[in-house]
């Protein structure tokens, strides 16, 4: 009969199951040399089996750590890419999104009824002032301005239609002060929304667009954009209320979001973001009875301009 009490590893090597580890792995791996022992002896002794198990146990503990760190570089919590510094997010949101937001010089051209018209056939009028044969109409220029965001590389750039869609000439004035003129895309009445295009030699950066149905109640937000001509301006506030509507024409898109980020003349087609960087809204009317800011924007929700702008 076999002593199996006087067991030890040494005798493994003669084992009759004993194929798989030569005398020199046993030196260089003893903790395999363990588990392979206990899966071929019948009766182990007390401490034969305390010596399997701390070998199978130090075997877990690495294999988990393992996993850990592979995982920890490979695949970054969530949460940790989503954080923000409160002290120095503003800072960056302008940094990543200035390039990427123009501003918008409209000239438009209307024909407007000669105010004159009704004295021409007067005749003491005529007597006095001799006025010759007036034109019944005139041809008006009237000058507007913008903002607008760079959508891709090739040069669409989406802003407001009231801003764009009844413009005759088109210029656009990048971040950097180069100036390229325009064209209009497409555009929708209805949303108030627009695509113009440059054609410009160099690579142009992009926004990023955000998904405004997450977008919450006082969720702090940035306002990009060129109020009264002074581009690249840089506002804050929060979203004060979502699902805004009897802001404009009733026929028109009515499901606003109402931020208190000063928007004025100007801020129309530019960018609201939230604190990550993404495009959440464009701008595009304000409530007000002295023509500037109140404290109550209303801007487009991003989800519907990323739907409309697609192809």
């Amino acid at each position: 009969m076999t002593d199996y009490g006087q067991s030890s590893l040494a005798n493994i090597q003669n084992h009759p199951k004993n194929t798989m580890f030569p005398r020199q792995k046993y030196r260089k791996y003893p903790i395999y040399l363990y588990l392979f022992w206990w899966e071929n002896v019948d009766k182990p002794t007390l401490k034969e089996g305390i010596m399997y198990a701390y070998a199978r146990n130090y075997l877990f503990v690495a294999f988990v750590l393992t996993v850990l760190v592979l995982g920890a570089q490979s695949f970054p919590v969530l949460a940790a890419e989503k954080s923000v510094d409160l002290s120095t997010a503003i800072i960056q949101v302008a940094k990543q999104n200035l390039p990427a937001v123009v501003y918008v010089e409209v000239t438009e051209s209307r024909e407007v009824a000669n105010p004159m018209l009704p004295f021409e056939s007067d005749p003491f009028f005529r007597r006095f002032f001799g006025v010759p044969k007036m034109p019944k109409k005139f041809k008006q220029e009237m000058k507007g301005l913008g903002s607008g965001m760079i959508l891709d590389a090739e040069g669409h750039i989406l802003t407001n239609f009231h801003v764009a869609g009844g413009a005759t000439k088109l210029e656009v004035v990048l971040a950097d002060g180069s100036k390229y003129p325009a064209k209009l895309v497409g555009g929708d009445s209805k949303t108030d929304l627009a695509v113009i295009q440059i054609s410009a030699k160099e690579r142009l950066p992009h926004i990023t667009f955000g998904d405004s149905d997450k977008v919450e109640v006082g969720e702090w937000v940035v306002a990009i954009g060129a109020p009264r001509a002074l581009e690249k301006s840089v506002t804050q506030g929060i979203i004060s209320a979502k699902h805004r509507r009897g802001v404009t024409d009733p026929t028109s898109y009515q499901d606003f979001l109402q931020t208190d980020a000063p928007i004025n003349p100007g801020n129309s087609g530019g960018p609201l973001l939230n604190l990550y960087g993404e495009v959440i809204g464009v701008n595009a009317a304000i409530a007000t009875q002295s023509g500037g800011f109140e404290g109550i924007g209303f801007t487009i929700p991003s989800n519907m301009a990323n739907r409309l702008r697609r192809p």
